[in-house]
């Protein structure tokens, strides 16, 4: 768990440099050793004035430049993590991944939104749908 400065809130450290201010200063997003957590080998990695930094991979494509030569936006298809994000589930974007046939129909995470209406930043898991 991480402390927000000047607060008694706390937050995941998954929350930590993923685009989203959680914390009442936004020290959740000028965290400095985001590449020392746990999760790194789930972060995209650039620098940034020389520095190296780690960001969620919900930041990635997310039509900002969060590294130096904005390469967090300009991802070759290859870059796979370990699952989508729960944000880009029924986001209305398909993702890169391959539609799966289940029960002879193409799934993507697009199928059956109708069954998740509670997609907001409150209701939003910061972990991987694996």
């Amino acid at each position: 768990m991480y402390r927000c400065e000047h607060s008694t809130k706390c937050i995941s450290k998954h929350r930590l440099v993923d685009g989203i201010r959680d914390c009442p200063f936004d020290d959740d997003e000028t965290f400095s050793h985001s590449c020392s957590l746990s999760d790194v080998h789930h972060r995209f990695t650039c620098s940034i004035a020389g520095d190296k930094k780690c960001f969620s991979p919900i930041t990635i494509e997310d039509e900002k430049n969060n590294c130096e030569k904005g390469e967090d936006e300009i991802i070759s298809k290859g870059w796979i993590h370990n699952g989508n994000t729960f944000q880009m589930i029924c986001d209305g974007r398909p993702t890169e991944l391959l539609p799966v046939l289940i029960d002879e129909q193409n799934e993507t995470d697009e199928t059956e939104c109708e069954h998740w209406p509670c997609n907001n930043t409150y209701s939003r898991c910061d972990g991987f749908w694996l």
